[in-house]
């Protein structure tokens, strides 16, 4: 064959590679665009602009923002619609009326609220003046399994379907030193799911996927969502995939796909301190969430911080980490991917509405951060 040809054979595989694996392989089909719309709320002493759990929701045409207070062990509900803050529900740690520490809710309705504490493993239902009417324990499965239930915060926040509660499972394979054997691999269920009418529990079929046995798991974080047709979405912090099921009963995997080059942690250090850093000078998938208005995912990661210095405060990485957002439709493809400017929005204040998606612009390092307010800067789902 004439060396002319070769050359440019090769020369053409070179440039088909590059296009297949380069840094812009997937196109941006949509994006976050910011709007000229914003919540502004002002809170009072006892209230912060920082909750790690909070639940948009809308009854008799009023939009409502409820967030954790953990220092109060309440739950705050905002009305949106006037900006002002609703209703306190104040939960008894002791007395007659007491229930423990406050570590997750669902509302449905004003009438019954269901809230959640995890240590004791306890399930019970509120109304808005804090009387709590009902509650049952959850330590073990109907197959006297036992529950370890991981807290019900971000990405592990609680699911209701129907009469079905749905609370993520942690697992650190304690018996064989963090590393997931093939036998613990079959006994770590993602999912426990709870009648909230009977009380019983049941464990799901679905473990963590085969892929993570040989890892240490002992740090490894789980997230997940509730998505496109009641499907479950989970990502575990060691795979850059994600695993869907329809039915707790087997998975089927997708791989994260982005432009921008994921490094995840391996976690394997065994030195608590140095897995922090370890953990920071990593990407971190922080939060999956699901645009039911729109019928699309996003995917919060945290960007890695290769510069760490000794002047860096750990707890900012974590509580206000600065994230991209990536945007995939409802089958987990790629539509485009969103990137912030640093030290601005605070991703773990995040709700979705009919509207679009609103982020938190109370990150701390914020010049405008005050806090006496719950800012939040609305951002629309746009195509391309």
């Amino acid at each position: 064959m004439n060396k002319s040809i070769i050359y440019v054979l090769v020369l053409l595989i070179l440039t088909l590679s590059c296009k297949k694996n380069g840094p812009n392989t997937f196109s941006n089909k949509y994006t976050l665009k910011p709007s000229n719309d914003s919540i502004v709320i002002r809170i009072g002493n006892n209230s912060k602009n920082l909750s790690f759990y909070q639940q948009y929701f809308r009854l008799n045409n009023t939009e409502y923002l409820a967030l954790l207070n953990t220092i109060r062990n309440s739950i705050e509900i905002y009305d949106l619609n006037s900006k002002v803050l609703f209703k306190t529900i104040n939960i008894q740690k002791e007395g007659k009326n007491t229930f423990g520490d406050l570590m997750g809710f669902h509302i449905v309705n004003f009438d019954s609220i269901i809230i959640i504490n995890i240590l004791p493993k306890v399930i019970g239902f509120v109304d808005t003046a804090g009387v709590v009417f009902k509650k049952f324990k959850f330590d073990e499965d109907i197959n006297k399994k036992r529950i370890k239930t991981t807290i019900p915060w971000g990405g592990q926040r609680p699911f209701l379907i129907g009469n079905t509660l749905h609370l993520g499972q942690i697992w650190g394979a304690d018996e064989s030193s963090g590393v997931l054997t093939e036998t613990g691999q079959k006994n770590c269920p993602v999912d426990v799911s709870i009648d909230i009418q009977s009380g019983k529990s049941t464990l799901s079929q679905l473990t963590y996927p085969e892929e993570l046995v040989g890892e240490n798991i002992t740090q490894m974080s789980v997230r997940r969502v509730l998505g496109y047709k009641n499907s479950f979405v989970y990502n575990f912090a060691l795979l850059k995939n994600l695993f869907i099921t329809s039915n707790h009963k087997d998975f089927n995997k997708v791989s994260i796909e982005s432009n921008y080059g994921l490094i995840l942690s391996e976690l394997n250090k065994a030195d608590i301190k140095k897995s922090i850093y370890e953990n920071v000078s990593h990407d971190e998938i922080v939060d999956l969430l699901y645009d039911e208005f729109r019928e699309h995912y996003y995917v919060l990661i945290r960007k890695r911080n290769e510069n760490l210095g000794r002047n860096n405060a750990i707890n900012t990485e974590f509580l206000y980490p600065d994230c991209f957002i990536l945007i995939l439709d409802k089958n987990l493809k790629y539509e485009g991917e969103v990137f912030f400017p640093d030290s601005i929005y605070s991703f773990k204040m995040v709700f979705i509405t009919p509207e679009g998606i609103y982020i938190s612009e109370d990150h701390v390092k914020n010049p405008s951060f005050s806090e006496d307010y719950m800012r939040f800067k609305l951002f629309k789902l746009e195509k391309l």
